[in-house]
């Protein structure tokens, strides 16, 4: 009788199962009871596919690599623990959606494998002690929630704040801690308005603006500063030069300049949705379509 090779699933079960009980074995006397619990509802998920996977509570310094094994997970819950850090091969859970790993207060990083979650849309790190966030987070295409509060580390650098405004204007709901204020988010706008020259899209008329989807409490913020300070010669240079490159942006900045509302309005009626669309002086900024805009 021919003798069987051991089939490739077999193979990598064996492997599953050894590098568990390798990952409890180095247990100190007083976390082995939680490794035990942890390697049991592994070894479970992934004997029935399991979609959901719960080891919060456990007082776990550590998650055995093999968690990246389980690629049929869609939510994962790792609070409540005494994680320092987390595997990278987390980033194999090609179909996870939730991802819970909060009050854990000795994690201060997050692996930047989780940047390859593309399938994530929840994603909730509070009361950590977060000191960064990966920058892949950003480019993650389908994440709608991002919970951040509590964790009162996380250095408010205008490379951060630019990044979380970049996922609310994709629509992710974004939840900061109390270092990054409303106040603080609204003057580094106002400075990324400084730095373009404040050329505006008019939110009002493109639905996928950038701008119209800015926190409400910002958007008050910028346009009041807009009104508040008209645009440099060379910032209405700039201003203009972007206007002419296209024959209905130019048609459209012209109409403003007549304080023509009704024609201004069917050209950016007319104007595709990509068109952008700019203000050239500080009455044009705060301009929604509703009032005409102020005599010069």
């Amino acid at each position: 009788m021919t003798r069987r090779e051991p089939a490739q699933a077999d193979i990598a079960q064996d492997n599953f199962l050894s590098g568990l009980r390798a990952w409890v074995e180095l247990a100190t006397p007083e976390e082995r009871g939680s490794r035990v619990k942890v390697m049991l509802r592994m070894i479970e998920a992934k004997q029935n596919r399991s979609a959901e996977l719960s080891l919060d509570g456990l007082g776990l310094s550590s998650i055995p690599e093999q968690i990246g094994d389980l690629d049929a997970l869609t939510s994962l819950n790792l609070n409540h623990n005494l994680l320092t850090t987390v595997h990278a091969r987390i980033g194999d859970l090609a179909a996870l959606k939730t991802l819970h790993i909060s009050y854990n207060p000795q994690l201060n990083m997050i692996t930047e494998e989780i940047s390859n979650l593309a399938a994530l849309t929840d994603l909730h790190i509070f009361h950590n002690q977060l000191i960064t966030i990966p920058e892949g987070i950003v480019s993650l295409p389908n994440l709608k929630r991002l919970d951040l509060r509590g964790n009162n580390q996380l250095n408010p650098s205008p490379a951060l704040i630019d990044k979380l405004s970049e996922l609310e204007t994709r629509g992710c709901v974004v939840k900061y801690p109390d270092q990054i204020s409303i106040e603080v988010r609204a003057d580094r706008a106002r400075l990324r308005l400084q730095q373009t020259s404040r050329t505006l899209f008019l939110g009002s008329y493109d639905p996928n603006s950038k701008l119209s989807r800015l926190n409400p409490e910002i958007m008050d913020e910028v346009i009041k500063f807009t009104n508040t300070h008209p645009l440099s010669e060379e910032e209405k240079r700039l201003v203009q030069e972007t206007a002419k490159k296209d024959v209905k942006q130019t048609k459209m900045y012209k109409k403003y300049l007549k304080n023509d509302q009704g024609a201004a309005d069917q050209e950016l009626a007319n104007a595709p949705s990509s068109t952008v669309k700019v203000a050239e002086s500080n009455s044009v900024s705060g301009y929604k379509g509703t009032n005409k805009p102020s005599e010069r």
